[in-house]
């Protein structure tokens, strides 16, 4: 029987290591924190959510086109250059970007895993999403629609009345398909005779 699809209790298999259970450097958030304007040195962190304490630490030092990290991964010192590439925006500026040690391609975030920060494709990292049968998915899109407005479907101030209608309507969609998924399911069940 293939994997993954919409089974019920299917899903793709979770062997690979995913993006969310690695600690992550974004450069997106580095240069709106200004820590990309040079000669810059500090630290960043990490919280854990429950206790918000640092929950781990990295030193940057930034320099014209690389980056200085220095940081301890399972008790072993580690300190490595991330070089940096910037491309031209049409209306001007310029945006920058992580240069994977690994690779040599051009990302937007590096994830630690083992002892070094690469890029996804270098750690073979994948999404929790990515892991999902059609039914969880479906639940994630839901509520990442549900997230827009407060507690009993009202809409928050400044939203306009489409956009709740709309949403509700994107909502209404997403459970009908995860019923159908459901009862799709149980027919599979039902036909194979449990």
């Amino acid at each position: 029987m293939p994997r993954g699809g919409h089974r019920i209790g299917a899903g793709r298999p979770g062997k690979h290591a995913r993006v969310e259970d690695c600690r992550t450097i974004d450069i997106r958030q580095w240069a709106r924190a200004g820590m990309l304007v040079e000669p810059w040195e500090g630290a960043w962190q990490w919280q854990d959510p429950v206790t918000l304490e640092a929950a781990a630490v990295i030193r940057v030092s930034t320099e014209p086109d690389a980056v200085f990290l220095s940081y301890f991964a399972n008790k072993v010192p580690v300190s490595e250059w991330v070089f940096l590439d910037l491309t031209h925006c049409n209306f001007g500026g310029s945006r920058p970007w992580f240069l994977c040690p690994g690779c040599d391609r051009r990302v937007a975030a590096l994830h630690i895993k083992d002892l070094h920060f690469r890029c996804r494709s270098c750690h073979g990292l994948t999404y929790r999403t990515q892991c999902e049968d059609a039914i969880g998915r479906a639940w994630i899109a839901q509520s990442k629609l549900e997230r827009q407005l407060l507690k009993n479907y009202r809409r928050p101030k400044g939203m306009h009345k489409s956009t709740r209608s709309r949403l509700l309507r994107e909502i209404t969609k997403l459970e009908m398909r995860r019923e159908d998924l459901v009862e799709a399911g149980f027919e599979r069940l039902l036909k194979a005779g449990f």
